[in-house]
Order: structure tokens, then C-alpha cells, then sequence
């Protein structure tokens, strides 16, 4: 719930999410990150998590309704997702648009991915690099940004 005592329907943004910075690093297996993001953020990097320079190893997992981002990469030349799910992330901000990964000079690798039902699947720049098995897009608004990354 809320626990704002006037509505039981849980948010996308009511938690902080998680941090990851480059002195750190992570791994994470079978686990679900919803309404995350956190709406009193005032700069674009709010989301369920962001990434910042640091190693990361995400398997099983699913990212439900997060706001504005579900995961958020700058700098980072080692993230690898396997075997997991990006979902509903409809929600915009002020300073940030609805998006299940965003990643900014960073270097990724995707395996067994599926993005459902997101505004925009993936956001990314051209100095990116992205490596792919088994990715599907399904009822997505925006596959990628700009177009053409897949």
C-alpha cells in the first residue's frame, strides 16, 4: 500500500530505489524492483536502479512500474541482464521520460530481455554498446531512442 491512509494502490516513484556507484558493484539474482524512483528527486536520474561507473550482474528479475526509469547506466562498461522482465514504466517526469533502460556511454549486454507495455523501451546515446540474445519488444510505445538502436 501507500501507507498514506487514504489509498491502498501502491505508486510508481514511492521508494528511493538502489544506487550503485564506481567504487561498487552488483549482483543480483530473483528479485522484483516496483514503484521505484522516487518522486521528490529533483534531477534526471531517479530510477529503481542507477548506475554510475560500477560492474553490474542482474539475472531473474523483473522492473514493474518505476519512475521515471527502471535502470539508469552512465559511465559503465560491464552491465549484463539475463533472464529478465521491463515492464509498465508509463510514468513521466518533469525532467525525465518514461523508460524501462536508459544507458549513457555505457556498454551492456542483454540476454532473454523482454520489454512489455513501456513508453520507451530503451534510451540510449551513440557511443553506447549494446549486445543482444533473445531481446523482444512487445506493446511498447517507443522501442528505442533515437530509433534505429535495434
Amino acid at each position: 500500500t501507500t501507507n498514506d491512509a487514504t489509498s491502498t494502490r501502491p505508486l510508481s516513484g514511492q521508494c528511493s530505489g538502489i544506487r550503485i556507484s564506481s567504487t561498487g558493484s552488483l549482483q543480483a539474482r530473483g528479485f522484483t524492483m516496483r514503484y521505484c524512483g522516487y518522486r521528490g528527486y529533483g534531477g534526471n536520474q531517479a530510477a529503481a536502479i542507477i548506475i554510475d561507473g560500477a560492474p553490474i550482474e542482474i539475472r531473474d528479475a523483473l522492473f514493474d512500474n518505476n519512475y521515471p526509469y527502471g535502470i539508469y547506466a552512465v559511465n559503465s562498461e560491464n552491465i549484463s541482464i539475463e533472464n529478465a522482465r521491463f515492464e509498465n514504466h508509463n510514468s513521466f517526469a518533469e525532467w525525465g521520460s518514461a523508460t524501462a533502460f536508459t544507458a549513457f556511454n555505457s556498454i551492456v549486454a542483454f540476454t532473454n530481455v523482454d520489454f512489455t507495455n513501456n513508453w520507451l523501451a530503451i534510451q540510449s546515446d551513440t557511443i553506447s554498446t549494446f549486445t543482444a540474445s533473445i531481446v523482444n519488444f512487445l506493446n511498447n510505445t517507443v522501442i528505442t531512442s533515437p530509433e534505429g538502436l535495434w
